[in-house]
Formats: structure tokens, C-alpha cells, sequence
């Protein structure tokens, strides 16, 4: 790995999973990523340190998404607007206590399709 993305590795608190990849991605242990993860194609997964193997299976979903759709279409089509869904969650509940308009992250088209994909391909593998 080049020294720049090294500095970026400290400055997240990141640290490479020793002998954790999934079909080839390195997967990264995040400590302030509590219960969640990010899919960060072409570089890897982030999860945190309680992360589970559907979680990374989830992830590597959005890797597969990636995959099909290319650098461009997958942030416009999936990372960016997954990551504002999560934003506004967070504001919507910090504002009013409660969920009450925007849609779950789960409920999410994309999301559904990460879990669908990653369900496909891996028990293609397992058969």
C-alpha cells in the first residue's frame, strides 16, 4: 500500500482485519463504526470492531453492485444517496426523536438489492 493511504488508515483509526477478505476485498476494522460498515469500492470494507459475517457479506453486496455498474454509477446511484439517507435518519431523529418520513436504510431499494446480490453469489459458492 502506497504511504498516502497508510496516513489515511491512521487518520480514520482503521486497521487492516488480519486474515479477513472476502473473495479477494481487504476488510478494514473501524473502532468508531459501532454495529455499521461501508462498502468503499475499489479500496474495501470498513466495518466495526463488532462486525458479523452478514454484515460483511452485506457490504460485499454493495462490492458486487459496484462491480456492475462501475465507479460513477455506483456513488451516484448507490453510495451517495445511501450515505444521505443515513444523514438525514440521524438529523430527523436528532430534530424530532423519532422516525417519521424517511425511509429506513434498510427499506432502501439499494440496500434490498446489496442483500439480494450478495444472497445470489454466495450460495452459488456454498452449492
Amino acid at each position: 500500500m502506497n504511504t498516502r493511504w497508510n496516513d489515511l488508515i491512521s487518520f480514520f483509526k482503521m486497521r487492516k482485519a488480519r486474515n479477513l477478505e472476502i473473495e479477494g476485498v481487504s476488510v478494514f476494522i473501524c473502532q468508531w463504526m459501532k454495529g455499521h460498515g461501508c462498502a468503499l469500492p475499489p479500496f474495501g470494507i470498513l466495518v466495526g470492531p463488532d462486525h458479523n459475517q452478514d454484515l460483511i457479506r452485506h457490504e460485499f453486496g454493495h462490492i458486487l453492485q459496484y462491480k456492475s455498474r462501475g465507479f460513477f454509477r455506483f456513488y451516484f446511484q448507490v453510495g451517495i444517496p445511501s450515505l444521505l439517507n443515513l444523514f438525514l435518519l440521524g438529523l430527523e431523529k436528532w430534530i424530532s426523536g423519532k422516525n417519521q418520513i424517511i425511509p429506513l436504510h434498510s427499506e432502501l431499494t439499494v440496500e434490498k438489492e446489496a442483500n439480494a446480490l450478495s444472497f445470489s453469489y454466495f450460495n452459488k459458492i456454498e452449492k
